[in-house]
């Protein structure tokens, strides 16, 4: 059992994801610059058909604990106005957090910046009356004022400005909406055994160093790499919203190999594209080494079908709509 901020939560032991040969699936060669001009628009880092299905494939479901969390919390601001009528996904990718809740909904509107992943989206669940989908690029959610019960944003808010995403939350929002704001990340890694043999979190870990040096060598804006290796808990401490709270953290454990693990981080944004800059010099590879140096290390061989556990973590931020959405 996993216990976080007074919540317990089963640990969860799912199948071993397909074994993957060690030949790595590289990305289209078309550069898409960053924008950074974060004033309007959010920064491009999956675009892509070859990116977006490999995402897709190699990224896992999310629990349905969240569904479970974000309802429950939903359903006591209901003497204040909210319902399970409309729900903003903002930031929606694929689809894979919609999907948890596309049977509790009047309606669902699944917003993206890359029209590669809305397609995957719209092919996932082109059987749904009820949820559409859309490309935005700007921070105006394509809702009218007062009119949403939950916005939801999995693991997408480290891309955004953090000011104008409340300012636009707080616009849609009924009284009594809520903001469920969550990230995961492959937290532990587990031997065969279940020792801990390193923690991403963690920054004395060699494997949080080495995933951090992955990131800079992909050209990963550093304030993406900061929101993402410390939990979310930058951006939780720039709300400036008093109902703010870490409502849970789930943890779900998988069994890996080597390859599989790799084709994971191979799906990080600004990986192709730096791997198509520098051919002769791969950021995967380093992270191979330090994967390796990190198993020898612990007694545990470094072959391309080693098996290992990997933690994955899925932290739930709750904010309510009460004296505005801000940051500090």
């Amino acid at each position: 059992m996993s216990l976080y901020f007074g919540v317990y939560f089963p640990t969860i032991i799912v199948e071993q994801l397909p074994n993957i040969g060690y030949n790595i699936m590289y990305f289209s060669a078309t550069r898409i610059p960053h924008n950074r001009n974060h004033k309007e628009k959010m920064i491009r880092d999956y675009e892509g058909n070859e990116l977006t299905k490999s995402y897709d494939k190699m990224r896992a479901d999310y629990p349905e604990q969240i569904r479970d969390v974000v309802l429950e919390c939903l359903q006591r601001n209901y003497r204040l106005g909210a319902r399970k009528r409309y729900m903003l996904d903002v930031g929606c990718g694929g689809g894979k957090a919609t999907q948890l809740f596309m049977n509790d909904f009047e309606r669902i509107t699944g917003i993206d910046i890359s029209e590669s992943q809305i397609s995957v989206e719209r092919r996932n669940l082109n059987n749904r009356n009820n949820v559409r989908f859309q490309v935005v690029d700007y921070y105006r959610f394509p809702a009218e004022s007062t009119s949403v019960d939950v916005v939801l944003c999995a693991a997408a808010l480290h891309y955004m400005n953090l000011d104008l995403f409340l300012k636009e939350c707080d616009r849609v929002l009924v009284q009594g909406g809520i903001v469920a704001i969550l990230m995961y990340a492959p937290q532990l890694l587990k031997s065969s055994s279940g020792q801990i043999i390193g923690d991403v979190f963690s920054k004395t870990s060699k494997y949080h160093k080495a995933v951090d040096r992955f990131f800079q060598n992909c050209g990963t804006d550093p304030a993406v790499r900061k929101h993402s290796l410390n939990r979310y808990e930058s951006i939780f401490n720039r709300i400036a919203n008093p109902t703010k709270r870490w409502e849970a953290e789930i943890q779900v454990e998988y069994e890996y190999t080597m390859q599989g693990l790799l084709r994971f981080y191979a799906t990080c944004g600004g990986y192709r594209e730096m791997r198509y800059q520098n051919s002769y010099q791969d950021p995967l590879h380093d992270l191979r080494e330090s994967f390796c140096e990190i198993f020898r290390e612990n007694g545990i061989a470094c072959e391309g079908n080693t098996s290992f556990y990997v933690t994955f973590v899925y932290p739930i931020m709750i904010v309510n709509k009460m004296d505005g959405l801000k940051i500090m």
